[in-house]
């Protein structure tokens, strides 16, 4: 929720999945509305303070440290 806040604090539209789901199902809806990324920020991710950020257009994955992933995200975005 903190990625999702500092994205929204950077103008950056942000929908959450609400419920704990199939990460399938979850890039599956995020594709089916339209979103270009997903940021996938599990219990793992974050135990190492990383998060993995999955182009949906190409089905590259990123995986950038939690603490810079707004900048970066802002600039996948602006490509």
């Amino acid at each position: 929720m903190r990625i999702a806040a500092a994205l929204r604090e950077a103008g950056i539209g942000v929908e959450v999945y609400p419920e704990p789901k199939r990460l399938g199902t979850q890039l599956g809806y995020a594709d089916r509305r339209g979103h270009r990324l997903a940021v996938i920020a599990g219990p793992h991710e974050r135990e190492q303070g990383v998060v993995q950020v999955k182009d949906l257009a190409d089905g590259s994955t990123y995986t950038m440290e939690a603490t810079a992933a707004v900048a970066r995200i802002v600039a996948l975005l602006d490509r």
